[in-house]
């Protein structure tokens, strides 16, 4: 700030750097107000926000089939290509593959754990789908299973389960801490 040295021009200079002030007080107030309708006109026009979600969280679908469950994982992306860095995984295996083995599990009512079979995979926006299935003979009813996935990543994550067999429908919650759950 520029100091006046004579006592008569003190006060001027003080308005005046008062005025610059409150000038870039307005001019922040109509950027942010502009900013804020361009954010609002944009959300209502029906466009994406920033690919930053708040939560840490993966959907998996299992459905029964004759003799079989499929899997159906679903995780961001971002989220998961940190939680196949965190997982080592042998050589020359598949990374994805790895630590999905890693992450989920299926027992089935006498307590063997049964193995994941890849069946596919798919991308849709910043979310991928990854195919798993794995034996269940006698059903879903009694099955345990689990679900890790980036537990060694986030704190905060929350793993959701959805089950459908025998005409019924289940959700299980799976948080860091917890282990395998039986499917009802």
């Amino acid at each position: 700030m520029i100091r006046a040295t004579s006592r008569r021009l003190r006060p001027m200079v003080r308005r005046r750097g008062l005025q610059r002030q409150t000038a870039f007080v307005r001019r922040t107030i109509r950027l942010a107000r502009t900013g804020c309708a361009a954010a609002v006109t944009m959300l209502l026009a029906g466009a994406a926000p920033a690919p930053v979600h708040p939560l840490h969280t993966t959907l998996t679908q299992i459905a029964a089939g004759p003799g079989r469950a499929t899997i159906w994982v679903r995780a961001f992306a971002d989220d998961f290509a940190r939680g196949v860095a965190a997982n080592r995984a042998p050589a020359g295996a598949d990374a994805a593959q790895a630590y999905l083995a890693a992450s989920v599990a299926v027992w089935d009512r006498a307590g063997r754990r049964q193995g994941l079979a890849p069946c596919g995979s798919r991308r849709e926006g910043d979310l991928l789908w990854y195919c798993l299935r794995a034996p269940a003979p006698g059903g879903l009813s009694g099955v345990r299973v689990l679900n890790q996935m980036q537990f060694r990543v986030y704190d905060d994550q929350v793993n959701i389960v959805q089950a459908e067999y025998g005409g019924r429908k289940t959700s299980l919650l799976f948080v860091p801490g917890d282990g395998p759950k039986r499917l009802p």
